[in-house]
């Protein structure tokens, strides 16, 4: 499947992969100061509606499989423990001020890990 500028839906999901594994590793580096947690929480903002809605539904869509296969393993490794991962997902509309919105949003919720 392609969009209309002929990149692969896939490309868009290998990348929303390599974020969530670089979110993933902030819980790891909670886990080593002493916060525990029982799950890995990651804030997930994509433009899910608005000019850029197929770019949006791809990232999540990749972000999906990436979290489906890493639970279903069992959940990332992070000391002695295997945490299963949890997405928060937003839609900021492709708008510059509502991503910051959404941004701010994330940041101050409590136990979020990325």
């Amino acid at each position: 499947m392609r969009n209309q500028n002929g990149r692969t839906v896939r490309r868009f999901a290998q990348w929303s992969a390599i974020a969530l594994a670089a979110s993933c590793t902030v819980a790891a580096l909670a886990q080593d100061v002493g916060v525990t947690a029982t799950e890995i929480l990651i804030g997930e903002v994509q433009p899910m509606s608005g000019p850029a809605s197929l770019i949006g539904k791809a990232g999540a869509a990749g972000s999906k499989l990436a979290i489906a296969e890493i639970n279903a393993a069992g959940g990332v490794q992070v000391g002695k423990s295997k945490l299963k991962i949890e997405i928060i997902e937003r839609d900021d509309e492709a708008k510059n001020e509502r991503g910051a919105l959404i941004a701010q949003e994330l940041a101050s919720m409590p136990g979020l890990s990325g």
